[in-house]
């Protein structure tokens, strides 16, 4: 795909709305990784009423909720899969069928739930989108080839499906994103969109 320039957030939404059936990545300095999951699911979820499921890796759901919540976006719409709350040391939390806790983040349960089963059980329930939060942090519990596993399974998918990834990470996952997305959106340190591919 050829690359062109997109130099507003304005312009990488409608190149989102442009986008299903084919994942889309996005690459982006850690420190502004959770500023783009908003700024995303705002539009998602906000904007265009869509109900999605968000893989959480990066931070658990009751963080990502509550920041949800303080943008004044309806985290009811979002079906949280969850697998780093159990082990990251918080209190438990109270049951919540907005979310799927795992039992750990090495996702034996994340692959059964974003497989073609589950994957039919989620348009069942409305999804109309799959996002990852930090596909860096998803490569500190599953290896590369296991990674391409997840990534190819969820490119068949016919809904949207964004994936972030921090630039700094490993190249080989970054390989297996990009090998199976058809566009790639890369925000540069300063927060702003650079290319397109």
């Amino acid at each position: 795909m050829a690359e062109m320039k997109v130099d507003t957030m304005e312009g990488v939404l409608d190149i989102l709305d442009s986008v299903r059936g084919t994942p889309i990545l996005f690459t982006v300095c850690q420190r502004f990784n959770s500023h783009l999951n908003i700024l995303l699911l705002r539009h998602l979820v906000k904007d265009k009423g869509q109900k999605g499921v968000f893989l959480t890796v990066d931070r658990p759901s009751d963080i990502m909720k509550r920041l949800l919540m303080a943008k004044k976006i309806n985290p009811d719409r979002v079906i949280f899969l969850d697998p780093i709350s159990k082990v990251s040391g918080l209190p438990p939390l109270p049951t919540d069928k907005q979310v799927k806790f795992m039992a750990n983040p090495f996702f034996g349960e994340v692959q059964d739930l974003l497989s073609e089963e589950g994957h039919a059980k989620m348009i069942k329930e409305g999804v109309s989108f799959v996002m990852v939060d930090d596909l860096s942090a998803l490569s500190c519990y599953i290896d590369v080839e296991t990674m391409g596993g997840l990534l190819k399974a969820m490119s068949r998918w016919k809904d949207l499906t964004v994936l972030m990834c921090a630039d700094d990470v490993n190249p080989h996952v970054r390989d297996k994103a990009k090998a199976v997305c058809s566009r790639e959106v890369h925000f540069n340190e300063h927060m702003a969109p650079e290319v397109v591919r």
